[in-house]
């Protein structure tokens, strides 16, 4: 009688933060070119929409805290958000195109 002899691997697995990276990288690659908002303003406002900082928004991405403010003043300008509820708007924009789960 011949068994087999298995070789056994650990499975590899993502960390929290790699699979929620690739989670949003995969939201923002449904949205088609006549989107407004250039892909890194999109992945901003999705952040801004999770409720980061701007702080938190620019470690997370690996760039400068003020590239993360002009990527944000730059999604609200193009979509045309009032200055007092421009965060309100980002939400509501993360969330009706699926660039977060609501």
């Amino acid at each position: 009688m011949i068994t087999g002899i298995g070789v056994v691997r650990p499975r590899a697995s993502f960390t929290d933060r790699v699979a929620d990276t690739l989670m949003r990288q995969l939201r923002l690659r449904q949205h088609g070119p006549c989107s407004k908002l250039s892909n890194r303003e999109r992945e901003v406002v999705a952040l801004v929409a999770e409720g980061y900082s701007n702080k938190e928004i620019a470690e997370e991405l690996r760039i400068h805290q003020a590239t993360v403010e002009y990527h944000r003043s730059s999604a609200i300008r193009k979509l045309q958000l009032s200055s007092p509820a421009s965060s309100a708007g980002l939400v509501r924009y993360a969330v009706r195109n699926k660039l977060v789960e609501a």
